[in-house]
């Protein structure tokens, strides 16, 4: 099994992260941050291939990834039986969480004896669903890594440097801290600007600089439902309908926008929610809120004193009857935008009463 390891703040795993994650009979990657799963299995097919070829292989192995709700019985032991002439076979299957009865059976038997002779990779990204395998895992029958969400803001900093000097360009920190300011909330979409941005803007030699990542967010700004909600928590009703109209008129989808809004009224109860008592957060039973910093912080406090906890229910609730009408429920879903924009705005000014609207239009 992995060797456990004492676990940093904000991470609640007992287990080797994901970038050590080694070949071995039966690999368990344990956690639901996509990015890093699919890095650890991309490292492992390559392993894999590389180990055929020192080995002296006639054929590459075979690497087969294996759709857990469609399985069919018995197929583990076919995928598992050795090639006469490739290398040790490597059998992924992510999305354990998704697995059939099939698949759970006939991986709790395959791991109670797994073979030395191919390679097992599972990912499970959280939940019950397959205890019984998970726990098989755990107690021996599987190297298991952690593919942990980063949950604080320099954990995330942490790593887009680590990612910089990766693909081999500095990352000034100033720079690091507007990106994580204003994208950390979705960290795959963050680790793909800055990705976008340390290749192809300015000097590569260069350290990417903070005026060259204002300039990015500056100029993307009118392409996001953000600034939408921006406008909407302070009550400026004007300048959110002209923002949502220009943000529709460019092509940002609806879902987008109501994404937006739902993390802006997030950000505010977080500003507003009271510290967890320190006994409680001794015991790790609850995770505390995320913490706001920089420009996020700056304007979310700028903004709370205006909120409560009944208009920022109500605001909820406007927030998820716009969610239900985009995704299908309303046959006018950029109606029920400028209904929900509307209704913020509202709140935002004071009005504590339910806004009477429909979330879609007869």
């Amino acid at each position: 099994m992995a060797t456990k390891k004492n676990a940093p703040r904000g991470s609640k795993s007992a287990f080797e992260p994901w970038s050590r994650a080694a070949l071995a009979p039966v690999v368990l990657l344990l956690g639901k941050q996509r990015v890093f799963a699919q890095r650890a299995i991309a490292s492992l097919r390559a392993a894999a291939l590389d180990a055929a070829e020192r080995a002296g292989a006639m054929e590459p192995p075979e690497i087969t990834e294996v759709n857990p709700r469609t399985y069919e019985s018995s197929r583990l032991s076919q995928l598992t039986s050795p090639s006469l002439f490739g290398g040790m076979p490597l059998i992924i299957i992510p999305g354990l969480e998704q697995a059939n009865p099939e698949l759970l059976q006939d991986l709790e038997t395959y791991l109670e004896k797994p073979t030395a002779d191919a390679s097992l990779v599972l990912w499970h990204a959280g939940g019950n669903h397959g205890k019984k395998v998970l726990d098989l895992c755990k107690k021996g029958a599987a190297n298991v890594y952690a593919c942990d969400e980063l949950r604080w803001p320099e954990e995330k900093a942490q790593f887009l440097q680590a990612e910089a000097g990766r693909l081999g360009r500095p990352l000034h920190p100033d720079a690091v801290a507007a990106l994580v300011a204003a994208l950390g909330d979705e960290f795959e979409e963050l680790l793909a600007v800055t990705t976008q941005l340390l290749q192809t803007v300015g000097d590569p030699s260069q350290p990417l600089s903070l005026a060259e990542v204002d300039q990015y967010l500056q100029g993307r700004v009118e392409a996001t439902g953000f600034n939408v909600a921006d406008a909407a928590v302070t009550g400026n009703v004007g300048e959110a309908l002209r923002l949502l109209r220009h943000a529709l008129a460019t092509g940002v989808a609806p879902v987008l926008i109501v994404s937006a809004m739902a993390t802006k009224i997030r950000q505010i109860l977080t500003s507003l929610a009271p510290s967890l008592p320190p006994a409680v957060a001794a015991m790790d039973l609850v995770d505390p809120p995320k913490p706001l910093f920089g420009r996020i912080a700056q304007g979310i406090r700028a903004v709370a004193p205006r909120w409560d906890d009944e208009r920022l229910g109500l605001a909820i609730l406007a927030v998820a009857r716009a969610d239900e009408a985009v995704k299908g429920a309303s046959r006018d879903p950029e109606y029920a935008l400028e209904a929900m924009v509307l209704a913020v705005c509202r709140y935002a000014s004071g009005v504590r009463e339910p806004v009477g609207m429909s979330p879609t239009r007869n």
